[in-house]
């Protein structure tokens, strides 16, 4: 299994900038405007040459606790585009920042995973809308585990999104 990472497929920055572009009407904008097209495709088209027989997994990195914009929906909404509806199939959003989500449920003094069901529920409808279209196929990354000082936590941590990416593709 290969793994390709594509930084700036899902840039916000460039889904606002195309807004932007698409108010002020005038050439030099719409040469930009085109620009900023072409850098998303042809980042989208690498994606697809690095795997011509096809994706075991797309997974989706998002900061937990992040708030989502109309641009991310924008940006997910190109993604899906491109890819076609069925990338859905595949999808996977991997949430960062699990230390900050334990350190929340531990406050309130609820589990990890009742908190976690608690902050999606309180996500906007896109997002709870696309959670349930990628049948919920959620995983928690804590950034603070390290592989050489806490082994064993490390590796239940990797297990759980093998599991998941596993679970969806029998």
């Amino acid at each position: 299994m290969n793994v390709i990472d594509t930084p700036g497929v899902l840039d916000t920055s460039a889904v606002a900038h195309m807004k932007l572009l698409n108010i002020v009407k005038s050439k030099v904008f719409q040469s930009d405007h085109r620009k900023a097209q072409d850098l998303i495709l042809r980042e989208v088209y690498k994606v697809f040459g690095m795997a011509p027989h096809g994706f075991n997994a797309i997974v989706l990195v998002v900061k937990y606790g992040a708030r989502f914009t109309n641009e991310d929906e924008q940006a997910l909404n190109l993604l899906e585009t491109f890819m076609g509806n069925e990338s859905k199939e595949y999808m996977i959003l991997l949430l960062t920042w699990g230390d900050q989500a334990a350190h929340h449920a531990e406050e309130k003094g609820v589990s990890l995973d009742e908190w976690i069901k608690t902050w999606i529920s309180k996500l906007p409808p896109w997002v709870r809308k696309f959670l349930a279209e990628i049948k919920d196929r959620v995983v928690l990354f804590d950034n603070c585990l390290k592989e050489d000082k806490n082994p064993e936590a490390f590796k239940i941590q990797l297990c759980e999104f093998i599991e998941v990416n596993v679970m969806f593709n029998k």
